[in-house]
């Protein structure tokens, strides 16, 4: 003869509010305590008074497609830094203006600013909205 064990719907129940609190109260903790970085970009600058200073100015501009022009001339984006120095040669005050198409990427402009700072060239930032 088999016995059937009957068990009331209270005793199955299980009481979920201590666990919601020590999660929550855990969900807080790990809020407060948590750290922030502080990510930059990358470091330009601005051209003073406008960028109609007396020295020379170069003008670099990247492309969406990749390219690059140096004062008009388009020219690989590789060549850029060699060519800026040749012309530095020539003219030591002159202020490199970088500017960049709406859809040219970050990479490039990336790639371009390390080159002309491993070359220790200052490098200035000139928006362009076109």
């Amino acid at each position: 003869m088999k016995r059937r064990f009957r068990r009331n719907a209270s005793e199955a129940d299980v009481d979920m509010t201590p666990m919601l609190d020590i999660v929550f109260i855990m969900l807080i903790f790990f809020i407060v305590t948590a750290t922030f970085f502080d990510e930059s970009g990358i470091k330009m600058t601005q051209p003073q008074d406008g960028g109609h200073t007396g020295a020379k100015s170069i003008s670099v501009y990247l492309y969406a497609d990749g390219s690059a022009s140096l004062d008009g001339t388009r020219i690989d984006i590789g060549n850029v830094p060699n060519r800026v120095q040749s012309i530095r040669a020539e003219a030591p005050q002159a202020v490199v203006i970088l500017g960049a198409d709406r859809k040219a990427t970050h990479g490039n402009v990336a790639f371009l600013k390390d080159r002309l700072d491993s070359a220790h060239i200052p490098v200035s930032l000139k928006v362009r909205m076109e």
